[in-house]
């Protein structure tokens, strides 16, 4: 084949040199835009499936009859391993807890419950100590109390809970809904003990005032379980809380399995509980509570659904964590608090 004349062969190149000219001007064009204004341009942004990432739900409550589904749609949105953090106390419902959650190992994790008849006194103290050291030997990896209106853990005479749950090496989950200082009280009065302060330390309508919180309080940490649309309202300030501690901060969904009469269900926040069959595993209200969950944290999309059926209120947007930040979140941290093995890539 005879060569192109030599007119054709330099128009050409000036043609492929004008298209690598422009391409140039639009990559420093880019640049200087991203200099200016950080963050404008942001990859993956935009995206329906989930990052394959090792995932740990440290927020969850569960029957006994309901551990078996708990862990099949865990799996179904990449959680490899999860928290129950509704045992029961020793003597109670705990040892059930325990041999439901014992067929799936390390993927099931049990937190304790004190037993709240004769609290707070100091004799109550006492006896649920020991309760504590024997729900440990049993296999509870922690223990989880909740303030309620006429519950005043912070009093000095629930210190024997406490100093025990410090000697036994036992994180302590706080859950203090309209009592925010009472965390920030046992984190000061307790140094020894780890708490996790649940719902972003009662306070995510002020992640600011979490961060300096925590700041103070180096054996204070947090879990972000149920908290998606009020964070979203403020994303940079809670984004900030975060990126400050990344590793003692916690993914957490406060999923709530119920079962009554045969049938199982779940709640995705407040309301009434969805129906799980064995086909759907609750449909389409658990795929949204998902997705707006996982895309919250991973990318930085606007106007996200709300993962909460039947609210009517302005969507949150994403954080966009950076990778490494996601990897302590969803899974690092909670392995080391909670001494357990690497959990393993679902999906």
């Amino acid at each position: 084949m005879e060569s192109p004349p030599f007119t054709v062969r330099r128009a050409v190149g000036r043609v492929a040199a004008l298209c690598a000219g422009a391409l140039l001007l639009a990559v420093l064009a880019t640049w200087a835009v991203q200099r200016a204004r950080p963050g404008l341009f942001r990859p993956g942004a935009v995206r329906s499936a989930p990052l394959l990432l090792p995932r740990i739900d440290a927020h969850q409550h569960l029957t006994p009859g309901t551990v078996e589904v708990a862990v099949r749609l865990a799996e179904l949105h990449g959680i490899g391993a999860l928290v129950n953090l509704s045992g029961g106390a020793e003597g109670g419902a705990l040892e059930a807890q325990l041999a439901a959650a014992r067929p799936y190992g390390e993927r099931v994790v049990t937190f304790m419950n004190p037993d709240p008849r004769g609290c707070c006194g100091e004799a109550w103290a006492v006896r649920e100590a020991a309760r504590a050291a024997r729900g440990q030997a049993l296999g509870a990896r922690g223990l989880s109390v909740e303030i309620a209106p006429g519950v005043d853990l912070t009093a000095a005479s629930a210190r024997p809970l406490f100093e025990a749950c410090a000697a036994l090496g036992l994180p302590v989950a706080v859950s203090a809904i309209g009592a925010p200082d009472a965390v920030a009280a046992l984190a000061a009065r307790y140094p020894l003990v780890t708490f996790v302060g649940e719902h972003f330390a009662e306070r995510s309508e002020d992640p600011a005032a979490v961060r300096r919180l925590m700041d103070e309080r180096p054996n204070l940490w947090i879990d972000v379980a149920g908290r998606v649309e009020e964070l979203g309202q403020a994303p940079e300030a809670a984004r900030a809380a975060i990126l400050a501690h990344p590793d003692r901060v916690l993914f957490g969904t406060e999923l709530r399995y119920v079962e009554s009469g045969g049938s199982r269900g779940i709640v995705l926040g407040a309301g009434d509980p969805i129906l799980l069959d064995d086909e759907l595993l609750g449909g389409r209200e658990r795929r949204i509570f998902f997705d707006a969950t996982l895309r919250f944290l991973e990318t930085r999309d606007p106007g996200l659904p709300d993962p909460i059926p039947g609210r009517d209120l302005p969507g949150p947007a994403g954080l966009g964590l950076p990778r490494e930040v996601l990897h302590r979140v969803y899974h690092q941290n909670a392995e080391r608090l909670l001494r357990l093995g690497a959990v393993r890539v679902q999906g």
